[in-house]
């Protein structure tokens, strides 16, 4: 079981991707050449699903608990539209499913989060977090968040190509939520920032351990 967890890349996709579709289109074919080679479990982001949740929260004022909930079932409604994008993949519930399956998985995560409820119910979790945790309880040998940007970015614009967890908490604004470094420092991982407008990008890094990205290590 343990060298099967280690050949197991978990990528978050985030769901900006969808701001521009025809790179979106492209990386979900590119995804499912990949999946040929490397066994995948794709943890659909949140996006533009989960911005509503934000919206609709301000405007309405309903709590914390509610609108964490309701961001982790926009997370599900993600999953379906990428399960119908990455060709030959498979929607499952559950991480003992990944292990299982020969095909590209994609987790709708609410079950489990609701079954397991290990973070905190706010605005500092997104499904970066989640992701991260998925990365642990597996032991994926590779975490990847697929963004639209290339990395982590100074106040200078000057991208980092590696960065602490510990510094990465310390920036003031990032394109990872809060709590990312804190769960990196916790698990003693790494975690990579790829933009996925460029999918080669993420071919280079499964296949040779390295890209244009930042990589976040504890």
């Amino acid at each position: 079981m343990r060298d099967k967890r280690k050949g197991i890349s978990v990528l978050k996709i985030g769901g900006r991707l969808l701001y521009y579709i025809e790179e979106f289109k492209t990386f979900c074919k590119t995804l499912s050449k990949l999946s040929k080679n490397t066994k995948i479990l794709v943890v659909p982001g949140g996006g533009i699903f989960a911005d509503t949740v934000r919206k609709i929260q301000k405007k309405i004022k309903f709590s914390d608990d509610t609108a964490h909930w309701m961001a982790i079932l926009a997370m599900d409604a993600y999953a379906f539209i990428l399960k119908d994008m990455i060709e030959g993949s498979e929607i499952i519930y559950t991480l003992e499913e990944a292990f299982f399956r020969d095909k590209t998985v994609i987790l709708a995560p609410f079950s489990l989060m609701k079954e397991r409820d290990p973070l905190e119910h706010s605005w500092r979790v997104t499904s970066d977090s989640i992701a991260a945790y998925v990365a642990h309880q597996i032991g994926a040998g590779l975490l990847v968040l697929i963004k639209d940007v290339d990395g982590i970015i100074d106040i200078k614009g000057n991208m980092y190509k590696e960065i602490l967890s510990e510094k990465l908490s310390e920036l003031r604004e990032s394109c990872v939520d809060d709590m990312l470094p804190i769960l990196i420092k916790k698990y003693q991982g790494e975690c990579w920032i790829v933009n996925g407008r460029y999918p080669k990008r993420l071919e280079k890094l499964v296949f040779e351990g390295k890209t244009f990205g930042t990589k976040i290590v504890p």
